[in-house]
């Protein structure tokens, strides 16, 4: 059978609208070593609606969400077969290996979790969908650089911890939405600005890496409950505004002023820094 395909400019992404759902499953699947651990049958694959973690729905008979999670899948998995009707992709805790191309996705796709396997090379996550509101790329083994200016507003939270980034981040253009953000353990560098971030900011871990410069904690969000700056290389004084905060294995001095309120909420751990609630 010929197959036309054709290209969304939209989205960069091949038109595969003409292709049986049934088709693009088994393409997305086509580069895992064990499949049969989803499919069962290799040779002769079964309905999709009988894959282990594949939800269809009642009415269109269409996939929208693919769970396979800790199921020991190993080889690559081809984001750019995903139907367009699937809303959300979990496959973390599994050995796959290979690129993961975030620039193909399904326009309507909301979460994805990849973390957990063997994913390499760079990742852009510059042109996810407008409708993505949850990404974990955690403990990877992807590098390059984390290109944080154009991510989709609706982006709620974004783990990307434990892989080995490297280059400099901007915090100051992050999405409207963002709640939490994970970019711990990697290899960034430079400065980071934490007077910009969205207001509706809950959770910034920014831990084990080699940022530097000096922190200004004034304009913090204030529904941030926790900060983790710990082993980095900041120095310099401190200014504090509030928050839980992880300051540890920084060259950091000076004193800190707080009130007697938001002192019961910072933790410094075994930072440098003096404490002094008496200049508010």
């Amino acid at each position: 059978m010929f197959v036309l395909w054709t290209m969304d400019p939209a989205f960069g992404r091949l038109d595969y609208t003409s292709l049986p759902q049934q088709a693009l499953m088994e393409m997305l699947l086509s580069g895992c070593t064990n499949r049969e651990v989803i499919c069962r049958n290799i040779e002769e694959p079964p309905d999709i609606a009988a894959w282990i973690g594949v939800t269809i729905d009642e009415e269109t008979l269409d996939v929208t969400t693919i769970g396979w999670h800790a199921n020991r899948l190993q080889g690559s998995l081809d984001l750019q077969w995903l139907p367009s009707t699937v809303t959300r992709l979990f496959a973390f805790m599994n050995a796959f290996q290979g690129t993961i191309d975030l620039t193909s996705l399904p326009p309507s796709i909301e979460k994805i979790g990849l973390g957990f396997n063997k994913f390499s090379g760079t990742v852009n996550v510059r042109q996810l969908p407008e409708t993505m509101s949850f990404l974990n790329i955690s403990h990877n083994l992807l590098t390059g650089s984390l290109e944080l200016d154009r991510l989709p507003q609706s982006l709620r939270k974004l783990y990307a911890h434990s892989n080995q980034f490297t280059g400099s981040v901007k915090l100051e253009s992050l999405p409207g939405e963002m709640e939490v953000l994970n970019i711990s353990k990697n290899h960034l560098v430079g400065s980071v600005d934490l007077c910009h971030l969205p207001s509706g900011q809950r959770e910034l871990d920014l831990s084990t890496n080699s940022f530097s410069g000096s922190l200004d904690f004034r304009f913090l969000p204030a529904m941030i409950t926790n900060l983790d700056l710990r082993e980095n290389r900041f120095s310099g004084c401190v200014n504090i505004a509030g928050a839980s905060l992880g300051t540890s294995a920084n060259p950091l001095w000076g004193n800190v002023h707080l009130d007697e309120s938001v002192y019961e909420r910072i933790q410094f751990e075994a930072s440098s820094t003096q404490k002094d609630t008496k200049h508010v």
